[in-house]
């Protein structure tokens, strides 16, 4: 009798063995959903730590918030496009796995850095390395047929907003325990993650479908630009996306210092 032999399936990035697929996508999605929770735990957690550290000053620590926010935004700003290259260059696994393991540096970062000072490196680290999201979006691309995309896009969208929504209830609850322990949930959550894609997540690019070789004059934010504007339906797709992220990133970065300033919650009221 001969041994069965592994099937693979080739219709859309291939060759994956058999099986492969699926547990690719549950990946996706977890990786996508921590991402979101972690991002959730910090919603409440953060500007009150930078708070801690200004002595309670809420002017000074909005300052410090805004500070934080757009330094990580210009470092994604920079890198975005390189990443995004690289990914096409050299698959998806080694730029998610190094966004995953970047992430959950910062929240160590944030759970026992002595000062501003040291938040602020682990911000910029995160933003130098943060492409979890886009790569998963072109992930669930190469791995899924054409007529099963807007299915898998939708649950990704389920596993964002789960756990965004459960975030910041976690951290809240975490955060009446102590002030930096939802740093370290988060941080745990991102290295587990990591070491499972690591160890578990195949790549969804095979070589033949990669770029040649880097084009660096899209390696920058104007180089991408002006890719945009060779395509208005993209260009109107980035404006949305622009305005989505600029609503989402002002209640992080303003609206829980204010309602710490004016109703006097604390990190422990969002539970």
């Amino acid at each position: 009798m001969t041994e069965p032999t592994a099937t693979t399936d080739t219709s859309a990035g291939g060759p994956w063995p058999a099986g492969k697929r699926p547990a690719a996508f549950s990946f996706i999605f977890a990786t996508v959903a921590m991402n979101a929770l972690s991002f959730g735990l910090m919603i409440p957690v953060l500007p009150n730590l930078i708070k801690h550290f200004t002595g309670g000053d809420t002017a000074q620590a909005s300052e410090w918030s805004v500070l934080f926010a757009t330094v990580w935004g210009l470092m994604q700003f920079v890198v975005s496009p390189l990443l995004g290259l690289m990914s096409d260059r050299f698959g998806r696994r080694p730029v998610m796995l190094l966004s995953i393991f970047g992430l959950g540096i910062d929240f160590l970062f944030m759970a026992f850095a002595p000062t501003l000072g040291w938040l602020l490196v682990g911000r910029v680290l995160n933003g130098l390395t943060a492409a979890s999201n886009a790569t998963s979006g072109a992930y669930v691309a190469d791995i899924t047929p054409p007529e099963r995309r807007a299915k898998n896009y939708g649950l990704l969208g389920s596993a964002f907003n789960f756990g965004f929504l459960i975030g910041p209830a976690l951290g809240g609850y975490l955060a009446d325990i102590n002030l930096r322990l939802p740093f370290l949930v988060a941080a745990g959550l991102a290295l587990a993650n990591a070491v499972y894609g690591l160890v578990f997540l195949p790549e969804s690019l095979p070589p033949e479908r990669r770029a040649e070789s880097l084009d660096w004059r899209k390696a920058n934010p104007i180089g991408s630009l002006r890719f945009l504007q060779s395509h208005d339906e993209l260009l109107g797709l980035a404006a949305i996306a622009f305005l989505f992220q600029f609503a989402v990133f002002v209640l992080p970065a303003i609206f829980v210092l204010y309602v710490g300033y004016r109703y006097h919650w604390s990190a422990a009221s969002w539970a």
